[in-house]
């Protein structure tokens, strides 16, 4: 799930690729941490990624994201993006939830997109689990200059 973050007065831009690996290995804090504006000004935007509709994961997946809750509210608070499936240790994983809830945690409070499905929509987007073939796709963020008069 590619993250985007952009400062609000324009000044600074930054790009997380945000795995259920990345998660769980701090990513989106460590690229805010980098950032040199406060989180308080940043803003976020959850590209296009598998919806917790799709994402299946075993339980060392969901053991991985309870080991780094740091008290029992950030363990209860990871434990809702995570619904059991009938196949016994599968679960559904909400990647989406679970990025919001660091990146909230971290400071930041203006967090979109978030809404798609890469699984789901094939009209929209490729899906390596859905059609077992290879693709590619990318996300951009860039400083624009100001335009000359």
């Amino acid at each position: 799930m590619p993250v985007l973050f952009a400062a609000r007065d324009g000044g600074e831009v930054a790009l997380a690729h945000a795995g259920w690996r990345g998660l769980v290995a701090g990513i989106l804090e460590y690229t805010i941490a980098k950032c040199s504006t406060p989180a308080q000004e940043l803003v976020a935007w959850l590209g296009p990624a598998i919806g917790p509709c799709h994402f299946e994961v075993g339980a060392e997946v969901k053991a991985a994201f309870l080991a780094i809750a740091e008290n029992l509210e950030q363990k209860a608070a990871l434990q809702k993006y995570f619904r059991a499936t009938a196949e016994s240790g599968k679960y559904l994983c909400d990647l989406y939830g679970i990025a919001r809830t660091k990146l909230t945690q971290s400071g930041i409070a203006r967090i979109y997109g978030g809404q798609y499905c890469t699984f789901c929509e094939p009209e929209l987007f490729y899906s390596y689990r859905r059609d077992d073939v290879t693709g590619r796709m990318a996300s951009f963020i860039y400083i624009r200059e100001p335009l000359l008069s």
